[in-house]
């Protein structure tokens, strides 16, 4: 059987407690992960290797915490439905290239808006993004700060916002008429 773990590279589990792994390093070579439905119970890793993790009606999904680390290499990240998230995670991914958040308004994290233009300076490679039940803060920061960001997210090619709720601060008119007196005619 630990010769089994040792060689799967994508793993799909429905409607499971995930507790403790058979031993440290069990899930090396995984590089996608699916898990539907799943009570996480302790620490668990998915390896350095990866790729694509998929969360669906999770809980317990902060012992996954250290799968976020500075040696991460994913790429694609859904959570939809999971009952808390940690932002300081997303930090660590740099690599991301689609990345969905889609929660029930009932969760505590969306009392606290998503600043886009952090999170997407955080994953400069992210082309897709999906984000429902989050408060998005959309103009943050002033102009200067704006503008300094702008080449870190170009890579972005799709938004897409679910249920949703936007927000704007004080300055954004101000950003808004410096970029529209910027334009030459």
């Amino acid at each position: 059987m630990e010769n089994i773990i040792l060689q799967l590279i994508k793993l799909r589990l429905t409607t499971w407690i995930l507790n403790r792994l058979p031993k440290p390093g069990s899930f090396t070579n995984l590089l996608k992960v699916e898990l539907n439905n799943i009570s996480i119970t302790a620490e668990v890793s998915f390896g350095s290797q990866l790729k694509t993790l998929y969360l669906n009606v999770c809980t317990g999904i902060q012992h996954l915490s250290c799968q976020f680390s500075n040696a991460n290499k994913l790429t694609h990240l859904l959570l939809r439905e999971s009952e808390q998230i940690e932002w300081r995670w997303f930090e660590c991914t740099k690599q991301l290239e689609a990345f969905g958040l889609a929660l029930t308004t009932e969760n505590p994290n969306t009392r606290k808006p998503v600043n886009l233009i952090k999170l997407l300076s955080s994953t400069p490679t992210i082309t897709l993004l999906f984000l429902s039940g989050y408060t998005v803060e959309v103009l943050g920061p002033n102009y200067s700060t704006l503008k300094g960001l702008a080449p870190k997210i170009e890579n972005l090619k799709l938004l897409e916002l679910g249920f949703y709720n936007l927000c704007q601060l004080s300055n954004s008119l101000q950003v808004q008429n410096r970029m529209a007196g910027s334009v030459s005619t």
